[in-house]
């Protein structure tokens, strides 16, 4: 017997809590539906770059907060782990649903992504076997004393203040695992500066504020390195050891591969953007390409070189 998400909302009584189609929102007041909509253009983004392998069907919120997210997958071929990662980075929900090959795998959003398979929580094959997560018992929270989950807070929120905590200690010179040269340890300003350029140049890049033809501006504009540079930008980035294949398609870390572009990209977005974030009066002397290597690794997420993980 095939099980589906359908047949999941009505079994556990969600279709009658507050679950939102991420594609018919339903007729809720408007209060409410600002409450989640940022949620809902989220899950629009993801489904319109997925839709080929797996949609976003519905989220399921409990007093604002999103707890479970539940995906179809297209076919049958579907890189399930690569699901994983992208739901896994929204950050906040904490059960990932996945219909797929007429069952039900339930995932712990917990768990730190594995770079192979991910471990499932539980397989629902029949209808009874939906009760266990029927409304009531994911509203009341008694979801999370189950044996099974995760103890321990993974969720992308918490493993981003990690990493950027580990970060900081690396480029100040004190962390134990990464170790950098004497001569190449920064000062305190330095490293909150730089740390939070590479947020803000993130958060632009996701809005597509920044895209690739200004990469390529700033490359044109320097006629001596132009070739090498716009070489760096065309150059694809290998997305086997990512655990985040989408990271592969952006621009900024590949050019954290050269210092003279990355200052020359930093000094243009004083001149575009200005305010505190940057290091106007030290002109960026100061970097040198360890301290952006560390940074390229952590962005990529490359766990062969790293095994922390940034969003």
């Amino acid at each position: 017997m095939s099980i589906s998400l359908q047949d999941f909302y009505a079994k556990t009584e969600l279709c009658n809590a507050d679950l939102w189609n991420i594609d018919s929102p339903n007729n809720a007041t408007e209060d409410a539906r600002l409450d989640k909509e940022k949620w809902l253009e989220i899950g629009q983004r993801i489904n319109r770059k997925s839709n080929k392998d797996f949609c976003i069907d519905s989220i399921f919120f409990v007093k604002n907060n999103p707890i479970s997210i539940f995906v179809k997958a297209r076919n049958q071929n579907t890189k399930k782990q690569e699901i994983f990662n992208t739901i896994w980075n929204l950050a906040r929900p904490r059960f990932l649903f996945l219909e797929i090959n007429g069952e039900i795998e339930v995932y712990d959003l917990g768990q730190k992504p594995h770079n192979s398979q991910q471990p499932v929580l539980d397989t629902l094959s029949n209808l009874y076997d939906c009760l266990k997560y029927h409304r009531e018992i994911q509203e009341s929270e008694n979801l999370f004393l189950d044996d099974k989950l995760s103890k321990k807070n993974n969720t992308a929120d918490k493993a981003l203040i990690d990493d950027l905590k580990e970060l900081r200690k690396i480029l100040l010179g004190k962390s134990k695992e990464i170790v950098l040269g004497e001569e190449n340890i920064l000062i305190k300003h330095q490293v909150h500066a730089l740390i939070g350029q590479t947020i803000f140049v993130r958060y632009l890049e996701d809005r597509h504020i920044l895209d690739k033809e200004y990469f390529e501006r700033i490359a044109q504009q320097n006629e001596n390195n132009k070739n090498e540079w716009l070489a760096i930008l065309h150059k694809e980035t290998d997305k086997n050891n990512l655990l985040n294949p989408e990271i592969a398609g952006k621009y900024f870390p590949k050019i954290l591969t050269n210092r003279d572009f990355t200052i020359a990209f930093f000094q243009q977005l004083i001149t575009d953007f200005n305010g505190d974030l940057f290091l106007k009066n030290e002109n960026y002397q100061f970097l040198k390409q360890a301290h952006l290597d560390i940074i390229h690794n952590f962005l990529l997420a490359d766990l062969g070189k790293q095994k922390n993980i940034w969003l």
